[in-house]
């Protein structure tokens, strides 16, 4: 009766370890951070004291990219290129899916990456949270959150 026991326990143990369901967010060939490639629609901004939520019509877009040259970053409003950075370096964590995007104006931005699953296989990363850093100003990180959801 004891072998039945380790035997189930056993089964039971490697049944978890194959469902993909509960497995850890995949990486990427190339890692996290080509997940940020594309563009993102802004949906909502959090505040500790208030939560904006933004239509489609006219809202920003956020692009992270590739000019053949550098990694950038670019800032769209109503189809009109408001803010473009360039990055200096990039720091992902694999366990905790964020990624940190150095910019040369000394600011740093901070991607949650949201990992999609549907009947428990991974379908990508459909949504992000963006945090800034401005650096001398340690306090104000992760205090206000921008939400968006992936255009293309």
């Amino acid at each position: 009766m004891n072998a039945q026991r380790v035997i189930s326990l056993a089964l039971v143990g490697l049944t978890v370890w194959l469902n993909p369901g509960c497995q850890k967010n995949p990486v990427p060939p190339g890692g996290i951070g080509t997940y940020l490639v594309g563009q993102w629609l802004l949906t909502k901004k959090v505040t500790p004291a208030d939560t904006t939520a933004f239509g489609s019509l006219g809202g920003q877009v956020l692009e992270v990219g590739n000019d053949t040259r550098r990694n950038f970053l670019s800032i769209s409003q109503g189809g009109s290129e408001q803010l473009r950075l360039f990055e200096t370096r990039r720091v992902t964590n694999e366990n905790a899916y964020t990624v940190d995007l150095y910019y040369g104006n000394g600011q740093m931005l901070r991607f949650f990456l949201r990992q999609t699953y549907q009947n428990g296989a991974p379908q990508g990363v459909h949504n992000i949270q963006v945090t800034p850093f401005i650096k001398g100003y340690a306090a104000v990180f992760d205090t206000v959150r921008y939400h968006y959801e992936r255009l293309r």
